[in-house]
């Protein structure tokens, strides 16, 4: 379980993020609702250890965690996917998902890229694909390091119903928690278990889908 208590992010302009308290829950989808500035993707930032928030507080199952930098989250099992992943354009899509797994997990690249690229060839060049396989690419290097919570951009058409199902075969029942990031309300309540609607920086409501 993810648990964030009073996150505050404070620039010297504004006050981005105004006291956050929310639990994500395993094996649930939340949709963080929200138009531009409301502080859907800081929040996002906070939690995938690329923003420190000004006070507040993580915990990952009632332990408190401490990021200083993405990796740190990772290795918590906090994963992010975004909307414009950052990918080597010249090597191919097995070679980017090799880089930083282990031997272990090198063994689920092609069970994962048959369900999530089944039309593209391994050896096919990042530089060759179009955003949304992009994407996939990426979300697949997310999937291979087993996340307790992986954090989407948003994301193109994604079934997150059978992104949980197939993590959970893959790995004994164990279903990670599922945040997506969006501004569309329509794909909110037809995606995720739970809304959690942002303004200003506030929860301003959560709500079963």
């Amino acid at each position: 379980m993810l648990t964030l208590k009073d996150i505050c992010v404070n620039y010297s302009y504004k006050q981005v993020l105004k006291g956050i308290s929310l639990s994500f829950q395993p094996g649930k989808v939340y949709s963080l609702l929200g138009e531009n500035g409301a502080g859907k993707s800081t929040l996002a930032k906070v939690i995938c250890g690329d923003i420190k928030p000004t006070s507040g507080s993580i915990y990952i199952d009632q332990k408190e965690v401490h990021f200083n930098s993405p990796h740190r989250a990772i290795q918590q099992g906090l994963v992010c996917v975004h909307q414009r992943p950052l990918l080597a354009s010249s090597i191919s899509i097995e070679d980017n998902l090799k880089i930083g797994i282990s031997k272990k997990q090198m063994l689920l690249i092609h069970q994962l890229a048959q369900i999530w690229l089944p039309n593209k060839k391994l050896s096919t060049l990042v530089r060759d694909l179009n955003q949304t396989e992009c994407f996939f690419v990426a979300l697949i290097g997310a999937l291979l390091k087993n996340p307790k919570v992986i954090i989407i951009d948003e994301p193109p058409e994604l079934d997150t119903a059978a992104l949980l199902a197939q993590q959970a075969k893959m790995h004994g029942g164990q279903a990670p928690c599922i945040i997506m990031i969006t501004h569309n309300l329509k794909e909110a309540l037809s995606k995720s278990d739970q809304v959690i609607l942002l303004q200003d920086g506030l929860v301003l409501e959560e709500k079963p889908a």
